[in-house]
């Protein structure tokens, strides 16, 4: 790296933390540090909903996905507007309309505290894991960029985290995402730029070569559920999985919540919805034509695609800001993961639980605590990591499938059938949970399968097993839907997802 390419990435880090500093001067109450005063703009909202989608492991792992299956990898994505559409009009607005700040809390309120635990430690254990996994990544390119030790570059990056999502909570992570998507925007941008201009090839050549070795085929109409990423599978599955994140994961939520009127958290809704779709196909993008760029040959892991060329190609002084937008991209998945935690741990565990207990320690300075115990946790499993063969993006999804479904349905129910009592939705959980794992590895079905199996058989145990009498019905009509929230405008979102499809079927022919 150049003195200019070190002088991007301090500039990176300095405005992070000086943002973090100035934010905290007006976080001074845990309602400041959950919700923000739920004063914010919808297309903060929405920025800061892509930018923790949008990780280190997509910015680099996507490319090696699509280096090896082309434009497939987006039947995942493709369900992202019909997703919006739904929670624009169900579960959003709902939750909005309660007021609440923990997702969780509505657990208890419906079911109880026994459900509202399990789901609590569930989603605390997934989000280690998975976050660990995220700051893995981009530890390992600055490694391999400065010699420095993994250990020392995953210790920079938590910190930095921590630092700045303690200071000022929701408010931090929602301003320091909007900045960080926009670096990782002139990411993504000088990086498509670069792999055109490097490639020896005209734009329509480039084309022609990835469209005959198939790497613009998008869908595969196949209902064999053990292929990979067919259209139906990517409708199905990847649409349950992403209604599951979206709508009932509390790191995305929270921050829906954060908005200023009910219009402002469908409009960050339907935003995401149509950007989210375009960010994932540049990323694809790149890896198609690194493709054409290295002439198809194989490299033993995905993920040193991008790596690869990112080193010996870009640009110098260019290269800063490909690894500013690396470490955006990983810092905005941690701190919303962090302020996340912190709150479930709070609303859920603490304030129940544990407050009593506590007398010389002030709610703030307890959820900066909080904070910085999850902080280190994170290192703690991005330090014992293992990089995979294959795609670090796809190897998450995969996992995080046996879960997304069972924890949908759990709120599902809850929503929508006042028959479900505690009992029967913890026993359709855990079996939920259980029977995708054992159905996955039964019969070899493709991972993104798994969300609709464990929604599904979450839903019937959970409904089938409920012997509830009519007082209890009445005691929990309360929380339960009792209307949609659905806007004339959101069809829009339904006339784009169709319109995707057209475009992409026309690319590849």
């Amino acid at each position: 790296m150049t003195h200019l390419d070190w002088g991007v990435l301090v500039f990176y880090f300095i405005f992070t933390i000086g943002l973090g500093v100035v934010i905290g001067k007006k976080t001074t109450n845990t309602a400041d540090f959950f919700s923000g005063g739920r004063d914010f703009k919808w297309w903060a909202i929405g920025l800061s909903v892509m930018a923790t989608q949008i990780s280190a492991i997509t910015f680099i792992g996507a490319p090696g996905w699509a280096y090896e299956q082309g434009l497939k990898p987006l039947v995942l994505n493709l369900n992202i507007p019909l997703v919006m559409y739904v929670l624009s009009g169900t579960f959003i607005p709902f939750f909005y309309s309660l007021e609440i700040v923990s997702i969780y809390e509505y657990i208890e309120k419906r079911f109880g505290k026994k459900m509202r635990l399990i789901m609590v430690f569930v989603y605390i254990v997934k989000m280690l894991v998975v976050i660990g996994s995220i700051v893995y990544l981009p530890s390992l390119i600055l490694s391999k960029i400065t010699g420095l030790s993994l250990n020392y570059t995953i210790s920079l990056i938590v910190i930095v985290s921590i630092f700045y999502t303690v200071l000022g909570g929701i408010q931090s992570v929602i301003w320091t995402d909007v900045f960080q998507m926009f670096a990782l925007w002139i990411g993504v941008v000088i990086s498509v730029i670069t792999v055109f201009e490097k490639t020896p090839h005209t734009i329509p050549e480039i084309f022609d070569i990835a469209r005959q070795s198939g790497k613009l085929s998008t869908f595969d109409w196949s209902m064999n559920f053990r292929e990979p990423n067919t259209f139906w599978a990517g409708l199905f599955g990847g649409g349950i999985l992403h209604i599951a994140y979206f709508g009932v994961d509390q790191t995305q939520v929270q921050r829906v919540l954060t908005a200023k009127s009910l219009d402002n958290t469908k409009y960050s809704l339907w935003f995401s919805g149509v950007f989210s779709v375009i960010q994932m196909f540049l990323f694809l993008l790149v890896g198609i034509v690194l493709f054409v760029f290295y002439k198809g040959v194989p490299f033993q892991n995905a993920n040193e695609v991008y790596i690869k060329f990112a080193l010996e190609e870009i640009p110098k002084g260019y290269l800063g800001v490909i690894i500013a937008a690396v470490f955006a991209a990983t810092m905005s998945s941690i701190d919303s993961s962090l302020n996340s935690m912190t709150t479930v741990f709070m609303k859920d565990i603490y304030d129940t639980y544990l407050k009593k207990s506590v007398k010389n320690i002030s709610d703030i300075n307890m959820t900066r605590i909080a904070t910085s115990i999850f902080g280190m946790l994170i290192g703690y499993f991005a330090f014992n990591v293992s990089a995979s063969n294959n795609s670090i993006l796809e190897v998450i999804s995969q996992y995080g499938s046996y879960l997304l479904g069972a924890m949908l349905a759990v709120f599902t129910l809850g929503l929508f059938s006042s028959k479900t009592n505690e009992k029967s939705v913890i026993f359709g959980f855990l079996i939920g949970i259980i029977g995708t794992a054992f159905i996955s590895h039964m019969f070899n079905i493709f991972w993104m399968w798994n969300n609709l199996v464990g929604f599904l058989i979450t839903c019937f145990i959970g409904y089938t097993f409920s012997f509830s009498d009519s007082n209890y019905r009445k005691s929990v009509e309360k929380f339960m839907m009792k209307k949609t929230y659905f806007d004339k405008k959101s069809v829009l979102l339904i006339v784009y997802f169709i319109l995707l499809i057209i475009l992409l079927y026309f690319l590849d022919i």
